[in-house]
């Protein structure tokens, strides 16, 4: 499977025209508890602001903090999605609850 069909595309290789079409980027988000949802947003947010987001629409854990992830490792919180390599129409992240305590 290429990287495309995950939402990862390497920014190199994107056409820089068809890519400033749309700032949007249909999301899914699964996590393994088998909540869900699916998200419109500008590839401008925030990592942060993406898991507010993500935090609000599915159910809280008590003493849990959630954790996006894309690809192979953390969504980082203080870069923008685009800049994480979320270039495409639609990706696909994923989600766990971690301890806090």
């Amino acid at each position: 499977m290429s990287g495309a069909q995950h939402g990862y595309v390497d920014p190199s290789s994107t056409d820089k025209g068809a890519a400033d079409e749309t700032d949007e980027v249909d999301l899914q988000v699964l996590c393994l508890t088998g909540e869900g949802v699916t998200l419109s947003v500008s590839r401008s947010m925030l990592g942060s602001d993406l898991r507010r987001l993500v935090s609000e629409k599915l159910s809280c854990k008590p003493g849990a903090k959630l954790v996006v992830h894309h690809v192979n490792g953390k969504l980082t919180l203080n870069e923008t999605l685009g800049g994480q390599g979320i270039v495409g129409k639609t990706a696909m992240l994923s989600c766990t609850y971690i301890p806090t305590d």
